[in-house]
């Protein structure tokens, strides 16, 4: 009976310390893809700044009805200015396929009318193992 109850508690220690073991590493998979997630937002921003058409291309999907290849590149060069500043907000894990990034930019106003201040919430999709920024989906939202 004491091989029984040895056998027994032994058991549980290894499942309770599996248990542990896979929570933790679940929860550091996820921190990893939710700042995969504001690292490509950085990349699309920072590539958009500056007109780099094919990062942008790379690592974002734009579905908007009428847009091809021709168009985005056309709204990418004539966007590069714009962008003044961003700052990422937050990460926030939707799904293990998307996450939800909260950016707080500014426009330029040298190239505008009027300064913009505003936040926009960009969804980051997996497709097969690559990060994308889906801009159809992007939603502004108030400050």
């Amino acid at each position: 009976m004491k091989g029984f109850k040895r056998g027994f508690i032994a058991g549980a220690i290894a499942l309770i310390t599996f248990a542990i073991i896979f929570g933790v590493s679940q929860t550091y998979a996820s921190q990893n893809n939710e700042k995969l997630a504001k690292q490509v937002v950085s990349s699309l921003l920072d590539s958009a700044k500056i007109g780099d058409y094919d990062t942008v291309m790379d690592i974002s999907i734009d579905k908007h009805p009428g847009i091809n290849d021709s168009n985005r590149r056309e709204m990418i060069k004539e966007q590069k200015d714009i962008l003044k500043e961003y700052t990422i907000l937050s990460a926030k894990k939707v799904n293990d396929q998307k996450i939800i990034v909260r950016v707080s930019m500014s426009l330029n106003n040298e190239v505008l009318s009027t300064v913009d201040h505003f936040m926009v919430d960009y969804p980051v999709i997996l497709i097969g193992d690559k990060w994308v920024v889906d801009v159809t989906n992007a939603q502004q939202l108030e400050c």
